[in-house]
């Protein structure tokens, strides 16, 4: 398991060094509002981490196609609830966007972790 955990912060790392760039990029040089461009940036996230998973740190071999359906569910409801810790840590607490994203990166890593590896990803 402890292996499997560093594959997955390692590639979140680099998911992670792509949303900032992506969502900074999109922010700050296209002048689109920080939620959307964030938003826009999860989606795009959002395929390369399953590819990254299926293939890197889980290893699964069946069922990519339900999988794939459960996981876009999962990672619906984590985009809500980042995006919701986001907005307040932004909007309430006036924390910059980009301390943001990432004090809510930091919440949800280990929780999703778990998630995939105990219900998502678990090869029955």
């Amino acid at each position: 398991m402890i292996k499997k955990l560093i594959k997955f912060v390692l590639a979140g790392g680099i998911s992670f060094l792509l949303n900032i760039a992506i969502t900074y990029l999109l922010t700050e040089v296209l002048g689109i509002f920080y939620l959307i461009s964030y938003s826009i940036t999860l989606t795009f996230i959002t395929f390369m981490n399953f590819w990254l998973n299926t293939q890197f740190i889980f290893k699964t071999k069946t069922s990519h196609k339900k999988r794939f359906l459960q996981y876009l569910a999962s990672v619906i409801i984590f985009i809500l609830l980042n995006t919701l810790v986001v907005k307040v840590l932004t909007e309430n607490l006036h924390i910059y966007y980009i301390l943001s994203i990432v004090i809510a990166t930091a919440i949800f890593t280990l929780l999703k972790f778990f998630t995939y590896d105990k219900f998502l990803f678990k090869e029955n």
